[in-house]
């Protein structure tokens, strides 16, 4: 009986011997981090190539990365794939609704890339947060200073997240049934 061979076998061989005998000459390491130095090299200038001549091509390559690794365990009514319950809840009051929003668009303000967690109608940006530490805040703030040149924006947070969130409270709704009330009157 035939043993079969995978169709890269002759590489493989190669491979382990050229390994075998830079080892026996002391240079596979130096080659090895020569290796990763050019190749480094090379994804740095990439990275900067891609921001300055293509860049929502690039942001929006590396935000699919991003969103493999994330964990998008829930669903929506309209179907998308959410990271967690109040993202779903919220996305589920704008469908219900009928209105129009993106989940996680691309929006470039002021040469910054960023994807909010909705987009109302092309004017309103919600963010939804269960995070419970401040940073978070400090980080939304960053954001809001962008973003609200060109949008309204409401941060939605569970309730008792509230003092965590001062930073930002003049963007707050706590809780889903506050986003409701603030729906009604503003759309």
């Amino acid at each position: 009986m035939l043993e079969e061979l995978p169709f890269n076998w002759r590489q493989i061989k190669g491979g382990l011997s050229s390994v075998k005998s830079k080892r026996k000459r002391g240079t596979f390491y130096r080659q090895l981090n020569l290796c990763h130095k050019s190749s480094s090299s090379y994804m740095k200038s990439w990275h900067k190539k891609m921001k300055k001549n293509n860049p929502e091509k690039y942001y929006r390559m590396q935000f699919d990365k991003f969103r493999k690794v994330g964990s998008y365990k829930y669903t929506t009514k309209k179907g998308d794939k959410v990271r967690n319950s109040l993202e779903r809840d919220v996305a589920n009051i704008l469908w219900r609704n009928k209105l129009n929003y993106e989940y996680e668009p691309f929006i470039r303000v002021a040469d910054k890339a960023f994807f909010p967690d909705f987009l109302v109608n092309g004017k309103l940006i919600i963010e939804c947060t269960m995070w419970r530490h401040s940073d978070k805040a400090v980080k939304l703030k960053n954001k809001i200073k962008y973003l609200r040149k060109r949008y309204k924006i409401y941060i939605i947070i569970p309730k008792d997240l509230y003092r965590h969130y001062l930073l930002v409270s003049k963007y707050l709704l706590k809780g889903v049934g506050e986003f409701e009330e603030i729906l009604k009157k503003d759309l």
